[in-house]
């Protein structure tokens, strides 16, 4: 039994109006749908809706058959198949590329040298002039 106090109709999520007719000037009431399962009416969704997302494998398989559509079509027209270039310029790719190599990081090469101690200097003391500190105004609230 459903419960209709409980669960009243409610917005149904599509526009009551075209952009258009909006810019017109005219107004609806919004578009409201039933809760209840047995008065409800999903069929009414214009084309918007769920759609299943296509697996990997789905898409290999339909991207092959595009493929050989591509093929048969280029063999009517009598050009030059440019997914046989494709595959012959991935063979080449494949072919000529080398895995890179890593080479490990330099050690650094420690020195038993011991550091020649050069003559230092001493400071000279210069005289610096300390900065004045000015007096600050405090902002004054104007009234409003």
């Amino acid at each position: 039994v459903f419960q209709d106090d409980i669960f009243p109709d409610c917005l149904a999520g599509k526009p009551a109006l075209s952009a258009s007719d909006w810019e017109g000037g005219e107004n609806k009431d919004p578009l409201v749908m039933s809760m209840d399962p047995s008065n409800r009416k999903d069929d009414d969704d214009q084309g918007q809706g769920f759609q299943k997302k296509k697996t990997y494998q789905e898409l290999i398989k339909e991207n092959q058959q595009l493929k050989k559509k591509i093929k048969d079509y280029e063999q009517q027209l009598g050009i030059e198949s440019t997914t046989d270039n494709d595959d012959k310029k991935k063979e080449e790719i494949t072919t000529t590329t080398k895995e890179p190599t890593v080479k490990p990081p330099k050690e650094e090469e420690t020195t038993t040298e011991e550091p020649t101690e050069e003559p230092t200097e001493e400071p000279t003391e210069e005289p610096t002039e300390e900065p004045t500190e000015e007096p600050t105004e405090e902002p004054t609230e104007e009234p409003t």
